[in-house]
């Protein structure tokens, strides 16, 4: 994590004065003989656990097995007095179970701590009795050796390791060491817990929430991100105690012990709070002592731009002892400091003078918080503004009152509020704020009158408001016109709630007042308004046909990192145009909307959940920049964290505050076009597992909820639902298998692929335990059968629930794998996605792809975009060397069984299959571990795991395996996460050893967190082995013929590979190069004997572009650049004649360059010069073309279903590149008529989408070629593939074959038709039109054509002229939308097309005599 430099010299110097202010720790510096002192009556509650002062609770017990080396005694020390001694010293429990007692009587806990040897930290946890299931957590910072410490540590601070709500009862408790530490002598005393006596409550301030920027309050929040740094180490006789207490209301306040100086400063990782529109800070003190203090404001220069930190120091405020006083700060003199920069990284809390040699004093402090002097505090105003209204055009809106709708056309120019407008209105109006939003306050509320300036709203179909009323009441609201009072509505307003109000508009013509009046029970009440406006609804969009709207998705690209988590990325526009130019069609946008960034959550945790109105501005703006783009966009819920880690009421309650959040997105981009997509939660998971397949639907319901006064586009917006187990294709099956309604045909699933999570996830700090670093992924046919069966497994999730479009919503590879692993698995996946025909979006933009600092990263864009997939997979194969370990084998080594955290294991039974009967699974992955030790790992040597497994709980649940340290840290060398089921079932995983050398290394598989089951292990292996990779191509000239400088055919060789080297599968050593990316083969000096022609064979890791420079020395040389693909050896020849006219065929060197910094693979073999034959060029022929277009066809458009042809309405279609295909389409033009030319035909393929054939008869196809051949034609279902049509092209004149459907062999199902492959034998040149299927055979083209129809356009009309009437026109935007159709049957048809939007359109028109013309336009 990022730390400030301050922070960091903070840690430093605390680690070498053993200060540790942070953590409540007092240092006394005496013998272990001088115990600290201890005052109970100090106390409000006070409760021993173990005290040489006070005494033992009754049912103490030290004895506890809980697996500990511990060995605990009491030792004497001078006085009598014993106290605790901890030898061996890992982890020691002290229970009390007949003496627990209620966590709620208490609010510390009293720790005196001694240690022979300094530590980093010490382990204090608490357990709640067995059938609560809580532990709590809290760890100290650094210990200094030789002296005693006293922890006060609050129990506010301790965090919930296991459990899911605070404990009730406390009965135990346990310290504990960790890593190099433990052993460590330590001696314990005083262990017991307080309530302090609780400090008088200080005076609430009175703006709401939403009007200030928080930094500690008990009213507006204790989480805000600040750290407390205690700044005045060396010199200084004590440093601040950072703690907390309780005032008499129960509420934790900040105490600062020995106060002489402290810091607050915000978030470590930028240090840097936005105050923008705050004038004044805010602060409630209160001291032991009559004290002065300084306060100082600080902003590191890094964001000042300055040379130094700036600030300005405020004070001194004289503040009298034991009272509480507010100190209230101009902040205009700190705004001139900064350079009128509206941010903060540091509050400095000081007193005045020679901090030496000054006392010290104990000191309170509350409500720390920035405001507005100008807002307005108003009685029973509301913390939250009402929900955003929805984003509409300037065209359908005009605002009265509002923020929201502030476009000069959307504003009705004058507005008044009007006061004593009859002598009886009570009612004053008062401008007020609720954060940055303008609201209007009225105050003394009986009715009021708002005067417009007359304005015409008939165009409008409904009035809305937004109203606040601290007591539930009635408002009616009277709309009046000029001339035109037809009467008010009366609406409900519920206590304590904004009520959104929508009504007709009555009025039809100019308005003049909105009236508002309040009933009895309202009156002299403060009511609030907000929002008032007049709308028009706007119409709802067209949907697209679901499998082909994912086909429009096609390829997207997550914004990851920028808005679901501390930005590593800041957003910017940039992005568009590079996301652009790469070819994506669609962003996925994630958002996380609940708590966060800390203390500063986007959204309100309690009702109504109001998600700020900045941030959601903020998020609109990237939208509407990416749809200007034509980018469809994705947004999504995620990182909801609460939603799925707690449980019962809590959970119910982020339950609620979920959908109220879907609500509010629903509602506020009601109006936006199918573009927008919502996707309603990312990667479901624990808690919410059992859950999900019930609160889904109800997300949904509330997005599609319709009402009289809401655009009805969210019925049709397509909603993305994403599976349980973290999104995986693991939420496919088992009990929580996803279950998709049936009455919502707009859904699509959506899945993230990171399998094998070992690879994808090594290195990752985020997963605990961390995947070890080194793990490859090669592509070989094992590792592509694995993926593919992950594919299977998807694509029979979407034929079992009606062939649900199914979008890949993350992929991708953490970067601290190989790049060569990296670009292979992407690469594969990506290509694999899409011949499943699922959409995707790859995780993520600005890690893989593009960002402003790097620019395009090399290599990742193209394999995830541009390369096709290697024909063939990798032959990359591991020889065995030695046998480390084999099950059926053991040589004495045993499997040991762990159990803890929750564990439980009924038996176990070993002998050569180790049976494991796990009862509880435990709280984690490893509360059931079995163990065996022993094993050697040599460093870079490489191992092959294997192991069969099976389990009587099935699949669904995920275990891991892994070989590594034996002991903390248990740094894992190789790992594999792994789900066995009912079956035997086979895994393995290859590791290399990136540590030192082990002699004492374990093999475990955490069984943990998993429930009841009894898993069976067997066959477990570990080889150490040895990669090779396949044998280069064998030259085919005699050695006489070459010079060779490394070959393994030519001997000797000139350049000597050393340590650089590996083995083929022959046996034999080639040159590896790993880490490449500059390489030079120096040899001696050599002449080319007239040969000159450098040879060489490179097998790289994967794609590579690569540099050679031959050379002779100093500056005489030749540079030759090469594409090199990967799986093969790739074959270079180098003309060096140039090089050898000016060195008289000398050469030394042969240099290698174009890695990217990054661990590249490549090896090389048969490098050797040889002399170059010549061979003549022949001349080329000119390939003969049609001259005229197919002809046209004669069937109706209401029999035919068209993929290509002018003459039709084609169904939308797209063109799909597949691996090893040669054939290059272009779309040409014969006489105006659209025609495919195919050259270098080997195959191609259509996708078609998902069409329905069983009402079609016939196959046609136009076919025209130079020569000969045959074409064969397949329909698929994109899971079976129907017998070949086989048609017959004649040489240079055009054929029409018509196939008889019914002839088709094959399974495959008509009604889903989604391919279409044309193959030919020989790579050749064909000239394709009319690809269509039809009802009828048709004859020939004598009796319809498109002759007598004729068309005239304006930018408002279009005009259709005919000899025969006009029976039909339709107009079709370009990916297949019927837009507009007229039924004329007169000679002469027009369509209005004025409000038609601009771009390009498709026409057909069909005559009453079987005429019909297709044509294009564009509309400007």
């Amino acid at each position: 994590m990022k730390k400030s430099i301050l922070l960091r010299l903070f840690i430093i110097v605390c680690l070498l004065t053993g200060y540790w202010g942070m953590f409540g720790v007092q240092s006394i510096k005496a013998d272990i003989n001088q115990l600290p002192e201890h005052n109970k009556d100090v106390y409000d509650e006070f409760i021993p656990i173990y005290s040489s002062l006070f005494g033992k609770i009754n049912s103490l017990s030290t004895s506890d097995n809980w697996g500990q080396t511990t060995i605990l005694s009491e030792f004497e020390i001078q006085g009598g007095n014993n106290i605790l001694k901890l030898e061996s010293f890992n982890t020691q429990p002290i229970s009390f179970y007949e003496d627990a007692f209620l966590r709620s009587v208490v609010t510390h806990i009293n720790v005196d701590l001694f240690v022979e040897q300094e530590i980093n930290s010490l382990d204090v946890r608490l357990f709640a009795p067995r059938d609560e299931n809580v532990t709590l957590q809290y760890v100290t910072g650094p210990l200094s050796a030789g002296k005693w410490h006293t922890l006060q540590i609050p129990l506010v601070d301790f965090r919930l390791l296991a459990g899911e709500k605070e404990p009730v009862k406390i009965t135990s408790l346990q310290f504990g060491l960790s890593g190099n530490e433990v052993g460590t002598t330590t001696f314990l005393d005083n262990i017991y817990f307080f309530k302090e006596k609780g400090i008088e409550a200080a005076p609430i301030p009175g703006y709401q929430s939403s009007n200030v920027i928080n930094v500690y309050s008990t009213k507006y929040g204790t989480d805000t991100d600040f750290q407390y740094l205690a700044w005045g180490w060396g010199d200084f006789n004590n440093v601040t105690q950072k703690g907390k207490t309780y005032d008499t209301e129960g509420k934790p306040v900040l105490k600062f012990t020995d106060f002489s100086l402290m810091a607050l400063q915000y978030n470590q990782n930028d240090c840097l709070l936005d105050i923008s529109g705050k004038d004044r800070l805010s602060l409630v003190v209160c001291p032991e002592t009559d004290i002065d203090l300084l306060v100082r404001p600080i902003l590191y220069k890094r964001h000042a731009g300055t040379q130094a930190d700036v600030g300005h120091t405020y004070g001194p405020y004289s503040l009298s002892a034991n009272v509480w006083t507010t100190i209230d700060i101009d902040l205009s003199d700190y705004y001139t400091q900064t350079g009128d920069k509206l941010s903060v990284s540091v509050l400095q809390l000081f007193l005045e003078g020679d901090l030496v040699n000054i006392s010290p004093s104990t000191f309170y402090t509350n409500h720390i918080y920035f405001y507005n002097s100008n807002d307005v505090i108003v009685e029973s105003a509301p913390d939250f503004a009402a929900y955003l209204p929805p984003v509409r055009k300037a065209k359908d809106v005009l605002s009265v009152f509002g923020d929201s709708y502030i476009d000069n056309d959307s504003k009705i120019d004058e507005v008044t509020f009007v006061t004593d407008s009859d002598g009886d209105q009570t009612t004053d109006p008062q401008a007020a704020f609720i954060g940055n939003r303008e609201v209007k306050a009225l105050i003394n509320m009986n009715h009021i009158p708002i005067e417009v300036s007359e304005t015409n709203v008939s165009i409008m179909d409904y009035f809305h408001i937004d109203v606040y009323s601290e007591v539930e009441a009635n408002l009616t609201v009277d709309l009046i016109g000029v001339g035109d009072d037809k009467g008010g509505q009366t609406h409900t307003l519920s206590a304590g709630k904004w009520t959104r109000i929508d009504m007709p508009n009555p009025v039809s013509g100019t308005l003049r007042v909105v009236n508002l009046t309040i009933s009895e029970n309202g009156k002299g009440k403060n009511i609030f308004i907000d929002n008032m406006y007049f709308y028009k609804k706007q119409r709802p969009f067209t949907p697209t046909n679901l499998a082909f709207f994912n086909r429009q998705l096609s390829r997207g690209v997550n914004i990851g990192a920028t808005y679901e988590q501390n930005p590593d990325y800041a957003w910017s526009d940039t992005y568009i145009q590079k996301i652009k130019a790469k070819g994506f069609k669609h962003v996925r946008l994630p958002v996380r909307w609940d708590n966060y960034p800390t203390g500063n959550y986007r959204s309100l945790e309690e009702v109504p959940y109001n998600i700020k109105a900045e941030f959601l501005a903020e998020i609109q703006t990237v939208i509407d920049k990416l749809l200007a783009a034509d980018l469809k966009v994705i947004l999504n819920m995620h990182h909801y964290d609460p939603l799925m880690d707690l449980s019962d009421t809590e959970q119910e309650k982020e339950i609620e505050r979920f959908l109220a959040l879907w609500g509010q997105l629903a509602d506020y981009f009601q109006n936006y076009d199918e573009r927008l997509i919502f996707e309603i939660l990312n990667e479901p998971r624990d808690n919410m597992d059992s859950k999900w397949n019930e609160v889904f639907p109800e997300a949904i319901a509330t997005i599609r909820q319709g009402t009289e006064f809401r655009n009805d586009n969210n019925k049709n917006r397509v909603i993305m639902v994403g599976t349980t187990n973290w999104g995986t294709i693991y939420g496919l099956e088992g009990e929580n298998a996803l279950k998709l309604p049936e009455n919502d045909d707009r859904l699509i699933v959506t899945i993230h692929y990171y399998n094998p999570l070992s690879f994808t996830h090594q290195g990752a700090e985020w997963v605990n335990p961390m995947y070890p670093v080194g793990l490859r992924w090669n592509d070989t046919q094992k590792e592509r059968d694995a993926v593919t069966a992950d594919f299977k497994k998807i694509r029979a999730f979407s034929q079992k629930n009606n062939n649900v479009p199914i979008h890949i919503g993350e992929f991708g590879v953490h970067e601290k794998a190989d790049i060569d692993s990296r670009l292979l698995w992407t690469n594969h996946v990506a290509r694999t996605i899409e011949s499943y025909g699922f959409s995707f979006a790859y995780w993520h933009l600005a890690s893989s792809i593009y960002n402003t600092s790097k620019g395009y990263y090399p290599y990742l864009p193209d394999a995830l975009l541009t390369y096709n997939m290697p024909a063939k997979a990798a032959e990359i194969k591991f020889l065995d060397e030695k046998t480390i370990y084999d099950s059926n084998d053991s040589k004495g080594k045993n499997w040991a069984v762990y159990k803890g955290e929750g564990g439980q294991v009924g038996s176990t039974q070993y002998d050569g299959v180790l049976t494991i009967n796990i009862v509880d699974g435990g709280t984690e992955t490893y509360s059931v571990q079995a163990l065996l030790e022993g094993l050697s790992i040599e460093k870079n040597a490489t191992y092959e795991v294997s192991f069969t497994t099976k389990s009587t709980a099935g699949g669904g649940v995920s275990f891991s395996t892994y070989v590594g340290l034996n002991g903390k840290p248990y740094t894992q060398y190789g790992s594999l996460s792994f789900i066995p089921g009912t079956t035997e079932q086979t895994f393995s995983y290859t590791f290399t050893m990136h540590n030192e050398t082990n002699n004492s290394a374990r093999m475990a598989f955490d069984l943990g967190k998993g429930g009841a089951t009894t898993i069976t292990l067997k066959d477990i292996t570990i080889k150490k082995v040895i990669e090779v990779i396949p044998q280069a191509p064998m030259p085919s000239k005699d050695a006489e013929e070459t010079i060779s400088i490394f070959s393994t055919k030519y001997a000797p060789d000139l350049y000597d590979p050393a340590n650089n080297s590996a083995l083929d599968t022959n046996n034999k050593r080639i040159i590896l190069f790993s880490g490449f990316e500059s390489q030079e083969l120096p040899f001696a000096e050599i002449s080319s004997g007239g040969r000159q022609m450098l040879h060489m064979e490179i097998y790289p890791g994967s794609w590579f572009d690569i540099t050679i420079v031959a050379a002779r020395g100093g500056t005489v040389s030749v540079t030759k650049s090469y594409k090199l693909n990967p799986h093969t050896w790739n074959s270079l020849d180098i003309d060096l004649t140039d090089l050898f006219s000016r060195t008289g065929g000398k050469i030394k060197s042969i240099k290698l360059s174009g890695g990217t910094g990054e661990e590249r693979r490549v090896y090389l073999d048969h490098i050797y010069l040889y002399q170059k034959a010549s061979v003549p060029d022949p001349d080329p022929e000119e390939e003969a073309k049609p001259l005229s277009p197919a002809p046209t066809p004669t069937a109706v458009q209401g029999d035919v279903i068209s993929i290509f042809s002018d003459s039709y309405k084609d169904v939308p279609s797209s063109l799909d590149k597949v691996d090893g295909q040669t054939t290059v389409i272009d779309t040409i033009t014969i006489d105006g008529i659209s025609t495919w030319k195919l050259t270098n035909t080997n195959m191609m393929r259509l996708y078609v989408g998902s069409l329905d054939m069983s009402s079609m008869k016939y196959l046609h196809l136009d076919t025209w070629s130079p020569d000969t051949g045959i074409l064969n034609v397949y329909l698929s279902d994109a899971v079976n593939k129907s017998g070949a049509i086989s048609v017959s092209v004649e040489k240079e004149k055009w054929k029409t074959t018509q196939t008889l459907l019914s002839n088709l062999s094959g399974t495959f199902d008509m009604k889903n038709i989604k391919y279409i492959w044309i193959e030919s034998r020989v790579e050749g040149t064909f000239y394709l039109d009319n690809l269509y299927f039809s009802k009828n055979q048709t004859t020939g083209n004598e009796n319809i054509h498109n002759e007598g129809i004729v068309y005239k356009l304006s930018n408002e009309y279009l005009v259709i002229e005919a000899t025969a009437p006009v029976s039909c026109i339709e107009i079709f935007d370009v990916s297949g939308r019927l837009i507009k159709k007229e039924l004329p049957m007169t000679h002469v048809g027009t369509v209005d097309i004025y409000s038609m939007s601009k771009g390009v359109y498709v026409t057909q028109v069909v005559c009453s005599n079987g005429n019909r013309k297709t044509f294009k336009f564009i509309k400007k």
